[in-house]
């Protein structure tokens, strides 16, 4: 019987067959020689020619394949002088069982150590992804404290806009006193124009805007703000009649009154516009000097008239003096207050500025950036490495066969045979008796090659790869495909064990292969599904119910995703829902997400993946108060994603 074994361990009788092995692609200093140049085509062409020159052949030759065998075989003889011992393991398959473990565990401890390297920079990557997570959480968080307190900034500076309107308008019942002379020049009808024209109004504006302008020279820095024309009053009027008549005199009419001013009043002193026809000469009177300068430069006046303008100075200096004190205590207080606040601002500016800084430390370095450029680096040798080996291994046959003996009868000329069995445990009659040697491991490697391509399997092995969306390791198995599969006689032996003969062929066997792995897709679709509702009514309608059953379609293909159920109403108020009551629009929207939630849950969903929520009319979709509009409002929204790593 042909026997195919493989062996696992070094073996000193080379009964067992050591299993082929993976090596680490870095191929022994013979294999790289000799495959120096050589192209996967020229690789599966080889002859027995390239036999002779390398010592490998290919397992997919062209040409008649006896022939090539036959080749192999004679040169291994030739020069071997024969065959070689069947009992001792020669130096050169030691070295080449030697060589198969070298190769197996080179490659897979380069395979481990480019796993580990692809494992520590998806780590990395993850790390600094967080990090990058967490300085964008503060950043916006220095944004939130920053906007506070722009929106504080804002609130004093109203406040302060505030008191200085309440300062205004407790100012508004200020009224200053002044004394004023109107001088009017006489006419015989002077009384009757100024009754007839109105001319009252205007020689009382003018007086007014005279004594504005006095309380402006005299009080405007005590008062802290500027003065504007208020209201007047016109509270007494002491006539200085001359007592000639000639016109052609020049002589005029004097008249000394008290005018009061409210130049912080809301509104004016106003009249109607007439045709200036009066000429009017007005002088405010503040010190008695100017007061009695002023009767002596016009020659006007008597004792009466002067004690009158004397009590009026007083009184107005007196009055003005009580009024100012009033003003500026609430003056002083309104300062205080408004110091405080700009003083609070400035202390919120001082704060902002710092945040500010902070928030610009936080510079994004790259990091990602660079740790995903290496997670692709290591990626890419990691695959690099395990889509492709150099597979070495160690094959044996053996022939075992009984030499039969028949008493008066001649042995020569008995036909005997053995079976070669394949991974299919088809069996191939090999003819050993009267057959020479040669001839007879010709047809061992014609049959094993025929039936069992040297039988070269690489071992399985799992590898893994990134998933981009939660950056998790999937993972599959290498399927392997040889490209190429080469051979090279180790020994060929013969030898005896009592009245048993056995023939055996050792083979290193070398096969370049290329890997591939299939990860399973992860879904990563997204569902976005609305359905409608009529006003003030949670109940579905025939069209809605139909949208949820596309939605559940969508939902089926993701059964990991949680899926998220969002309601939302108009913003209209609510009063009753279908004869029971609801408080407002939040309830409403909730009743909505929850009628929704049943119907899905009614066609077979696990209910521990919805997150319900309600909106109530806090999020429209359309920003409009027409009842056609708002329908669009009155939605409950069905959306399925994948979580990302930070989310």
């Amino acid at each position: 019987m042909l026997i195919h074994t493989h062996f696992k361990t070094r073996v000193l009788l080379g009964v067992l067959l050591l299993s082929f092995t993976l090596g680490a692609g870095l191929a022994w200093a013979n294999v790289k020689e000799e495959n120096s140049g050589k192209t996967m085509d020229q690789a599966s062409g080889a002859t027995a020619d390239d036999a002779d020159q390398s010592g490998w052949t290919s397992l997919y030759p062209e040409g008649n394949l006896a022939e090539i065998m036959d080749k192999v075989v004679t040169n291994h003889l030739v020069q071997n002088n024969g065959t070689q011992d069947f009992y001792q393991i020669s130096e050169q398959e030691i070295v080449w069982l030697d060589e198969v473990n070298r190769m197996r565990q080179e490659w897979q401890s380069e395979l481990l150590r480019l796993e580990i390297a692809y494992r520590t920079a998806l780590s990395q990557l993850l790390l600094d992804k967080v990090e990058r997570h967490n300085r964008n959480l503060l950043r916006k968080q220095y944004t939130d404290a920053i906007n506070r307190l722009h929106a504080t900034i804002n609130q004093r500076n109203r406040q302060i806009a505030e008191r200085k309107k309440q300062y205004i308008k407790g100012l508004e019942q200020l009224s200053f006193s002044a004394l004023v002379v109107v001088r009017v020049p006489f006419t015989k009808n002077l009384a009757k124009r100024v009754q007839k024209q109105n001319l009252t109004d205007h020689i009382f504006l003018v007086s007014g805007k005279a004594a504005l302008q006095q309380i402006q020279r005299k009080h405007t820095v005590r008062l802290g703000l500027p003065v504007k024309e208020g209201l007047l009053h016109k509270v007494y009027l002491y006539p200085e009649n001359i007592s000639r008549y000639d016109a052609q005199a020049g002589e005029y009419v004097y008249l000394f009154q008290r005018v009061e001013v409210s130049p912080f009043a809301s509104g004016r002193a106003t009249a109607k516009k007439r045709k200036k026809t009066l000429q009017v000469m007005v002088d405010a009177l503040n010190t008695p000097e100017e007061v009695a300068a002023y009767l002596a430069q016009e020659g006007v006046g008597d004792e009466r008239l002067r004690n009158w303008i004397a009590s009026e100075l007083a009184y107005h200096a007196a009055s003005n003096r009580f009024v100012l004190g009033n003003t500026s205590g609430r003056l002083q207080q309104y300062e205080n207050q408004q110091q405080g606040l700009r003083q609070e601002i400035t202390v919120i500016l001082d704060q902002i500025d710092e945040l500010v800084r902070q928030k610009k430390s936080l510079k994004d370095t790259g990091a990602v950036e660079r740790s995903q450029a290496q997670l692709d680096t290591t990626g890419q040798a990691y695959q690099d490495h395990y889509s492709r080996q150099t597979l070495l291994s160690f094959a044996k046959y053996t022939i075992d066969s009984d030499t039969v003996y028949f008493s008066n009868r001649p042995t020569i000329g008995i036909e005997q045979s053995v079976e070669v069995r394949g991974e299919e445990d088809k069996a191939l009659k090999i003819p050993i008796s009267n057959r020479d040697l040669k001839t007879i491991f010709q047809e061992m490697m014609v049959s094993a090659s025929q039936t069992q391509r040297f039988n070269t399997k690489a071992e399985p092995h799992q590898v893994f790869k990134v998933e981009p969306i939660r950056y998790g390791l999937i993972k599959d198995q290498i399927k392997w495909t040889p490209a190429t599969e080469e051979f090279r006689i180790l020994k060929l032996g013969r030898g005896n064990i009592g009245s048993r003969t056995q023939y055996v062929v050792h083979l290193a066997l070398r096969s370049e292969l290329e890997g591939s792995a299939s990860f399973p897709v992860v879904p990563t679709g997204v569902c976005d599904y609305m359905v409608f509702f009529d006003s003030g009514s949670h109940w579905l309608t025939d069209k809605a119910k139909g949208k949820l059953e596309k939605a559940a379609g969508c939902l089926r293909k993701y059964p990991e995703q949680t899926v998220y159920v969002r309601g939302h109403t108009d913003s209209r108020h609510v009063k009753w829902l279908k004869g029971r009551s609801v408080s407002n629009n939040v309830d409403l929207a909730m009743r909505r997400a929850q009628m929704v939630f049943g119907h899905l849950r009614s066609l077979g969903f696990d209910p521990r993946r919805f997150e319900l929520v309600s909106f109530g009319a806090r999020q429209p979709a359309q920003k409009t108060g027409k009842d056609e509009s708002v329908k669009g409002n009155r939605r409950v929204q069905i959306l399925s994603r994948p979580k990302t790593l930070f989310e």
